[in-house]
């Protein structure tokens, strides 16, 4: 039952996320500055290394659940 919660939880997570970090045209604008887009690249990556690691527990998840 707890990992059934789990998998809930990580497969929530990760369409959240997902839907988060679809990159938007309308944020980046010819003012950025080079500072801010280091910025916006060091978040995006920790984005997408939270997502990689929701996939993964999804996945852990999900063959615990058949055994």
């Amino acid at each position: 039952m707890l990992i059934k919660f789990f998998w809930y939880i990580f497969s929530l997570l990760t369409v959240f996320l997902v839907l988060i970090s679809t990159p938007n045209n309308s944020n980046i604008g010819a003012s950025i500055t080079q500072g801010q887009l280091f910025n916006f690249r060091s978040k995006k990556l920790f984005v997408q290394k939270v997502i990689a690691f929701n996939i993964s527990m999804f996945f852990i998840f999900t063959i615990l659940s058949l055994i």
